[in-house]
């Protein structure tokens, strides 16, 4: 374990099999290492990483390292959303938008280790968070786990949610990953069987008009 000021202990965890070892730390229910073999059986780390506790808790080294967004991923426009009849105004911290749920999102919030489970084929760790009615601007009081489960050359990440009353959530995980272990991703290969894409402003908020991928940089087919 590490300690994040105002004094809350961190924990660290790592889930692993024969083949792929997963590191994860209580700041941000973040992956902070992945390292796995290639088709040639040669090791390597493929997820990025930083040297230690003190600099994941650093935002400007720290652009949501492998970490558990919430409670809504990406940005709200005008940083405010309505339900029910009723409108929320959450902070600003994009622009005129909210960004991973504000500056105080699950990405920077310490999270409790509440279960690790070894299996003959690699095992299981569990955070927890309670997000209380009002976080953010957000109504309602949410609780929240994430699962990162390694099955010998898979690793799966499960999020749920629950809350008292009527809310809005979105979670992801954040990773950045360099599958080839070593240089840049220059010449990976992404393909996406998509024929449409969904433009954004220049605020990155969804314009909601859909356009055909053909003949433009986003063509990943």
């Amino acid at each position: 374990k590490g300690t994040l000021d105002p004094g809350a202990e961190v924990a660290a965890v790592r889930v692993a099999s024969d083949v792929l070892e997963v590191d994860l730390l209580g700041l941000g229910a973040a992956i902070s290492g992945v390292r796995t073999v290639d088709r040639d059986g040669r090791s390597g780390s493929v997820h990025l990483t930083l040297g230690g506790l003190d600099q994941y808790a650093d935002r400007s080294l720290n652009p949501h390292l492998g970490a558990s967004i919430g409670r809504y991923a990406n940005r709200i426009a005008g940083a405010a959303f309505v339900l029910d009849d009723r409108t929320y105004r959450l902070e600003a911290n994009n622009g005129a938008n909210t960004l991973h749920g504000g500056s105080r999102g699950w990405d920077r919030r310490v999270w409790e280790l509440l279960d690790t489970e070894v299996t003959d084929l690699g095992g299981t760790a569990v955070f927890g968070l309670t997000s209380h009615d009002g976080d953010g601007g957000f109504p309602g009081t949410m609780t929240a786990t994430a699962t990162f489960t390694v099955d010998r050359d898979v690793l799966r990440i499960l999020y749920e949610a629950r809350t008292d009353s009527p809310t809005v959530v979105c979670m992801t995980n954040h990773g950045y990953w360099n599958l080839a272990g070593r240089g840049t991703i220059a010449r990976h290969r992404l393909t996406l069987e998509s024929d449409r894409v969904l433009p954004v402003d220049d605020g990155g908020i969804p314009t909601g008009r859909f356009a055909a991928v053909e003949n433009t940089p986003f063509d990943l087919r």
